[in-house]
């Protein structure tokens, strides 16, 4: 079997990405029906034929998942498959938002917050935008929330405990067919925390369309509130916690759920991750404990979910080797000391992945930080914003607005893509052998 990470020395194979592209352009075509839909309800002619447009040209790109291709995708090849869809998706559902009036660099920043499950806004009053607009926004953020989980399959490089929690893959030979029976079991469980999320609402007195457009945003941990006030305009405080304890769900990884429901739900509570995401959550922050939030952003959720951040598990991976070094010095020097997280080992490879994803998440945040400190803006509050969008967050100290100036908004578009993907993706697709090389099949 050909691991993982020996499958980088080959270059990808055109049609191998082409195909698998179409494939997700209509995945995505019959998901944009839907605001199509509401479009049509709605008597919103104008971004109708838009989303109608949409639909068709997504369908038409979809016929190159004709292409016949032989055995099984590389690794290199689906981290570049996984971030063309995070280029190639936003770019095109900026579309309707163009339409609808909204310059093109805003519709975009839009469209990738969205599809980042960030929530990052220019839209200051989102009550005056068309209500096409505020379900599409919350719609991409919950089908981007799903689509992510499966597609982190392909951000590891190392079929090391990482790709296990996320996928429970047995065998990484086969990303694609692999994941697709993870895919199955990832939306029925996405799809029961949403109806339960919304049935809460519901039964609590909310409205069921406001519901609608926070429980999808929620779930998907992302940020979008129809209101420029978000909780604050809320008729009542139980349903804000409503919608906490939907995000708290989806920050929980989702191949957790599945595993309590086969092995019984005492397994889901030895979960370390869950463990130390219970801990961190409920603490009362001071409004002006900006520097908290900031780390709490950092962190962000647990593997395999849907929320953002360099994630608690290789948080509690870099803690363990930090305890392991100073209890190495009370231990005789040929004595060897093992680094375990919970119940399992943590092997070397481990945390250096978890080392090297953390040192690139510092190293985003501080060139992006610097841009916008060359800009004037207040330091604190710049990181904050920067932190915010590399952790695909989406709280906002008021510094991301409409009148920021046009490279700034491309600082955090990229920010936003960069910290959804992981860095790992990115580095596959900018690195030149990915590209130009030799073939899997050439001698």
């Amino acid at each position: 079997m050909t691991l993982p990470g020996q499958e980088l020395i080959f270059a990808i194979r055109w049609q191998y990405i082409v195909r698998y592209l179409g494939q997700f352009c209509l995945i995505v075509g019959f998901l944009n029906l839907v605001p199509l839909g509401v479009a049509l309800l709605q008597a919103e002619t104008a971004i109708a034929l838009s989303y109608a447009g949409l639909v068709i040209g997504l369908f038409c790109l979809g016929g190159f998942s004709r292409i016949r291709v032989r055995g099984h995708m590389q690794m290199n090849e689906a981290m570049v498959l996984a971030a063309a869809v995070f280029l190639l998706i936003p770019l095109l559902a900026a579309i309707p938002q163009v339409c609808a009036g909204i310059p093109f660099v805003d519709a975009w920043f839009e469209t990738v917050s969205a599809v980042t499950t960030t929530g990052l806004s220019t839209q200051g009053d989102a009550a005056s935008q068309p209500v096409t607009f505020l379900f599409a926004r919350a719609w991409m953020q919950w089908y981007g929330g799903l689509g992510i989980v499966v597609l982190s399959v392909a951000m590891v490089v190392r079929p090391g405990m990482s790709a296990l929690r996320l996928a429970s893959l047995d065998s990484p030979d086969d990303l694609v067919g692999g994941t697709r029976a993870h895919a199955q079991r990832v939306l029925l469980v996405y799809l029961v925390l949403t109806g339960c999320g919304l049935l809460l609402w519901m039964m609590l007195g909310g409205r069921f369309f406001e519901g609608l457009l926070y429980i999808l945003a929620a779930v998907s941990t992302g940020g979008f509130a129809p209101t420029p006030g978000s909780f604050a305009d809320l008729t009542a405080l139980h349903l804000a916690w409503v919608v906490t304890l939907a995000a708290f769900a989806g920050a929980i990884p989702l191949a957790l759920y599945q595993q309590a429901w086969q092995k019984g739900w005492r397994h889901f509570w030895q979960n370390m991750e869950l463990r130390t995401l219970l801990s961190v959550a409920p603490g009362t922050l001071d409004a002006g404990s900006k520097m908290t939030l900031i780390l709490a952003m950092a962190m962000g959720g647990s593997v395999g979910s849907t929320a953002g951040g360099f994630k608690l598990l290789r948080v509690l991976i870099l803690l363990g080797m930090l305890y392991r070094c100073v209890k190495s010095l009370s231990v005789p020097p040929n004595a060897v000391v093992k680094q375990r997280l919970g119940h399992r080992r943590i092997e070397p490879n481990e945390f250096q992945d978890a080392l090297m994803i953390s040192l690139m998440f510092i190293g985003v945040v501080f060139v992006s930080w610097v841009s916008f400190l060359v800009y004037g803006y207040a330091p604190l509050n710049a990181l904050f914003e920067v932190v915010s969008a590399t952790g695909t967050v989406g709280l906002s100290s008021g510094v991301t607005k409409a009148s920021m100036p046009v490279f700034l908004k491309l600082v955090l578009c990229a920010d936003m893509l960069l910290g959804r993907l992981e860095f790992v993706a990115w580095m596959v697709f900018f690195y030149h052998r990915t590209w130009f090389g030799r073939k899997r099949g050439e001698q």
